[in-house]
């Protein structure tokens, strides 16, 4: 053939089989999962269960559902699963369950049937959330949400308490200048009063009376 002559750096074949042995070869161990990591790294944990999706599905766009590590990630019949999403190993999402884009469950989450949560939400790991929840958008649920109940913020809240909160925020720096008025005003009230001479008993008796 045209050109220079390249070295065959693949095993030879074996003369029984005809095919290469892969074990012997340095840059393909045969267990590579095996290899303990070194002084002060990160072991790996074999992921050895698996992901069901039920009847009537939908996944979107770049959206990733982790096997299990035992048992099963498992997605209800009819759930509807936006783009960007994040299912941790071992959750449950119930049927008829809705997740808006960027949404994250962290590991062992169990949301109820008929969940909804909106874009950018997220759930620490082994909790749940009860069947008809609602959690708003970019709120962070910590604990156990209760069926039927709608959530916001971070840490999760009931949702008019979020709604207050949110709305009061703008108008925090202007009520912190108001009490700084109001006890600098109170500081100067005590002041003028301690500067008073103090009048002994019987002349607080002896007053004479407003007129």
């Amino acid at each position: 053939r045209d050109g220079p002559r390249t070295r065959d750096h693949r095993q030879p074949r074996s003369p029984a089989t005809g095919l290469r042995d892969q074990r012997r070869s340095p840059r393909l161990p045969r267990h590579p999962q095996r290899h303990p990591p070194a002084a002060g790294g990160i072991r790996k944990i074999t992921q050895a269960g698996t992901v069901i999706l039920e009847d009537d599905v939908e996944v979107g766009a770049q959206t990733a559902i982790d096997r299990a590590a035992i048992g099963v990630t498992r997605i209800g019949a009819g759930a509807k699963i936006d783009n960007l999403v994040q299912i941790a190993h071992g959750c449950t999402v119930g049927a008829g369950t809705m997740l808006a884009a960027q949404v994250g469950l962290s590991g062992s989450t169990r949301l109820g049937r008929f969940v909804r949560m909106g874009g950018q939400a997220g759930t620490a790991g082994h909790l749940a959330v009860g069947d008809g929840a609602s959690v708003a958008a970019r709120g962070g649920v910590v604990s156990d949400v209760d069926a039927g109940s709608t959530v916001g913020g971070f840490p999760q809240q009931p949702i008019e308490s979020f709604r207050r909160a949110a709305a009061a925020l703008p108008r925090l720096a202007e009520a912190l200048r108001r009490l700084r008025r109001l006890e600098r005003q109170v500081d100067r009230g005590l002041g003028s009063a301690a500067e008073e001479p103090r009048k002994s008993p019987a002349q607080r008796r002896n007053r004479p009376s407003d007129p």
